[in-house]
């Protein structure tokens, strides 16, 4: 069994290089993956707080408040939209972000998309879209 709320207590604390911004933080095998507002996408180990990596703003550009919405696509692999309305394909890792793809969708946009299997609904201030995502079986 849990403690009890009352037994809850501090285990890190970080304020400077971890400031989470208009984006969910994803986790898995321990570590958070952040969208930061003055690094990008960062990269932490959830039980100690020590920041493994950032991208500097490959995946969405800097500015006062970078935008993306992320979600997981399959193991170690993020899908995201970001605020130029970009869709980004990319790998997350202990090691490091890897992109594999960008696609411009739709215009600048904070927006969070819609997923339904292989579809994506995405809108900007003119527009919504509906795209389909490759079938892995096409890629081949």
């Amino acid at each position: 069994m849990g403690q009890a709320p009352d037994e809850a207590r501090l285990l890190w604390e970080e304020t400077r290089n971890l400031r989470g911004l208009m984006a969910q933080p994803l986790y898995r095998d321990g570590l958070v993956y952040l969208l930061d507002r003055t690094h990008g996408l960062c990269c932490f180990e959830l039980a100690t707080g020590r920041i493994l990596w950032n991208d500097e703003h490959r995946l969405t550009p800097p500015g006062r408040n970078p935008h993306a919405s992320i979600v997981w696509a399959g193991p170690g692999q993020i899908l995201a939209l970001n605020s130029e309305g970009e869709l980004v394909l990319a790998q997350v890792s202990h090691d490091g972000y890897r992109e594999w793809g960008r696609k411009r969708i739709v215009g600048p946009t904070w927006a969070h998309p819609a997923f339904c299997g292989r579809w994506v609904f995405a809108r900007d201030d003119e527009q919504l879209v509906c795209i389909e995502l490759p079938s892995p079986d096409r890629e081949r």
